[in-house]
């Protein structure tokens, strides 16, 4: 195992060694509830929250979500694959807004295959709705207790429930346009920024208020969106 040259890091004592993996070092302040991840001895990145999120999906609105909860001080991992695993491994995340013209980007963890023994307290998926099927037999293999469905499905859930099991399911619908170009994300709407998130819904498949979906809508109000819950997401 590869050590990472500390003295890139003049604090780096107040942050015991965890672990290292060559491109990612993982320390802990003993006295807050903050790990650092340092990713090629470049960036580093707090995380102020312990609780680990997988977006599923790293396209337009997935990217957006990883970006956005990342920036935030949540744990969280991309899934991609091919390309655009490529692309966030080597330059992250980059999200560009064409109406001002400015540039973002933030290293993000990412891997290209959910395990069956992953632990995630929440799994977004963020892919279309033509790729859902193939993914219901990694997602029933794995034993994260809550996934949310970001897809758009006219079809129903009947499907998501038989792999899945509706105690599992969070339906969500964002509200977010944009292209991926050349490894960056052009996101946009016509009345600015702010409109994308506004229609980020969440809710559960019996219309009940539970706790895991208020946490959902927690995580989502603290990283700037502006979230809402919905009793009925047919």
């Amino acid at each position: 195992m590869a050590m990472c040259d500390l003295s890139y890091f003049p604090h780096h004592r107040q942050f015991p060694f965890l672990a290292d993996n060559g491109d990612l070092l993982v320390m802990r302040n003993p006295d807050q509830n903050i790990v650092k991840y340092i990713l090629n001895k470049k960036q580093t990145f707090d995380i102020i929250n312990n609780m680990k999120i997988l977006i599923y999906g790293a396209g337009v609105t997935g990217s957006i979500f990883a970006w956005k909860l990342t920036k935030n001080g949540y744990d969280i991992t991309a899934l991609a694959r091919g390309d655009r695993y490529n692309e966030i491994k080597e330059n992250g995340v980059i999200l560009h807004n064409p109406l001002n013209n400015k540039t973002s980007e933030t290293k993000i963890k990412v891997v290209d295959i959910l395990l069956e023994n992953d632990f995630y307290d929440y799994i977004i998926v963020t892919v279309q709705n033509t790729q859902v099927d193939a993914l219901l037999p990694i997602l029933a293999k794995n034993k994260s207790k809550n996934i949310v469905f970001v897809v758009n499905n006219p079809l129903g859930y009947n499907n998501w429930i038989k792999y899945v099991g509706s105690d599992r399911i969070i339906i969500g619908f964002p509200s977010a346009g944009g292209e991926r170009k050349y490894g960056a994300i052009n996101y946009f709407i016509g009345t600015g920024l702010n409109k994308i998130f506004q229609s980020t819904t969440f809710g559960e498949l019996d219309g009940k208020m539970t706790e895991r979906l208020k946490e959902a809508y927690k995580i989502f109000k603290k990283s700037g969106f502006s979230p809402s819950i919905s009793k009925d997401m047919d």
